[in-house]
């Protein structure tokens, strides 16, 4: 009595469980199962029609029964193939709309988590301690501000020292470096155009006459 109470117990909670409602993971691996078994069917009704195509060509004109058996079987596939591609269709169809629902179903589970996220954390969120916190951040501001100007203002004045110190350092150089080319000027100079150098013989002609006349007025007025 207690075996017949096990088996009909253990048929009846197998069928139980049988007929129990797919979730979604279930239904989308069984549509995309069915899937690709329809595209495996339609490829293996597209090389049978291949196939008989090519018996049809060969056997057209030689044997004509061998041919039109040939187009007979290939018009079976072809409706075979179109039923196949209406079934996957309707399969693609299904398939994509579960996965929109389900990604629609994720998107507002996290919307929802992330609004309870949002109120909880705003509830643990004082007013009064932000406006607190903000005006701590404020005199933090305002400090660290006056002290950058006070390095700042030191650090100008050594700055315009030392440029006052540059300066006139400056201008020594280029007193230097004027001195340095005037002397090469000076130098080049002598070497490329020296002196004239005065002749020494005695003038002829005329104009050894007039020296000696002037010489001689000169000799009588003393």
């Amino acid at each position: 009595m207690s075996f017949f109470r096990k088996f009909f117990g253990r048929k009846k909670k197998e069928k139980e469980s049988s007929t129990r409602p797919l979730d979604e993971v279930d239904v989308l691996y069984k549509l995309r199962s069915t899937e690709q078994l329809l595209m495996a069917r339609r490829e293996i009704m597209d090389t049978n029609i291949k196939k008989e195509l090519a018996i049809i060509k060969q056997n057209n004109i030689s044997n004509k029964r061998v041919a039109l058996n040939a187009l007979k079987r290939k018009n079976c596939y072809e409706k075979q193939s179109s039923q196949i591609e209406g079934i996957l269709l309707t399969v693609i169809k299904q398939r994509l709309a579960l996965e929109n629902a389900n990604t629609n179903k994720i998107l507002v589970n996290v919307m929802k988590s992330t609004l309870n996220t949002v109120k909880m954390t705003n509830q643990n969120i004082n007013i009064d301690d932000i406006q607190n916190m903000i005006d701590d951040i404020a005199k933090s501001h305002c400090l660290t501000q006056e002290i950058s100007e006070a390095f700042c203002n030191s650090t100008t004045l050594e700055i315009e020292d030392d440029e006052e110190e540059s300066r006139k350092e400056l201008e020594n150089l280029e007193l230097e470096e004027l001195d340095k080319q005037v002397m090469n000027i000076d130098r080049i100079l002598a070497v490329n155009y020296p002196l004239p150098v005065m002749p020494t013989f005695e003038p002829l002609g005329q104009v050894g006459q007039i020296k000696k006349t002037f010489e001689r007025k000169n000799s009588i007025m003393k």
